[in-house]
């Protein structure tokens, strides 16, 4: 039964790829790229040594982001449980930046400050 189980998923898995393949290959690489292509891209990358630097550097941003993020927002909740006063006055705040989706924040963080560490010499305008 556990067999007949995994069978429907690897099967729309696979009907989805060739799927992709088939469609990809009709199309320009730069509007869709095929299956194939993003693995013979992704063996190219692990052979010439450079997906690990660059991994390892996404993984620096995202632990240092994590860290800032966690520790305003524990110390803006707890702020806020503690004060009444700071809770009427952040709640509007934090409020909107919960209803903000980050699909439209995002774009304009990256442009404004950039995707590394490195600071800004020059204006970006």
């Amino acid at each position: 039964m556990a067999r007949n189980q995994a069978t429907l998923p690897v099967l729309s898995v696979a009907v989805f790829l060739v799927a992709w393949e088939i469609v990809g290959s009709g199309l320009n690489p730069i509007l869709l790229a095929t299956p194939s292509a993003v693995a013979i891209a992704f063996y190219q990358i692990i052979q010439d040594g450079t997906l690990a630097p660059a991994f390892l550097r996404a993984m620096e941003v995202l632990a240092v982001g994590f860290a800032l993020a966690a520790l305003l927002g524990i110390a803006i909740g707890v702020l806020m449980g503690r004060s009444p006063a700071a809770n009427r006055v952040l709640s509007p705040y934090v409020s909107f930046f919960l209803a903000t989706p980050l699909v439209g924040v995002v774009p304009l963080i990256v442009i404004w400050f950039g995707i590394d560490f490195r600071q800004r010499l020059r204006s970006p305008f």
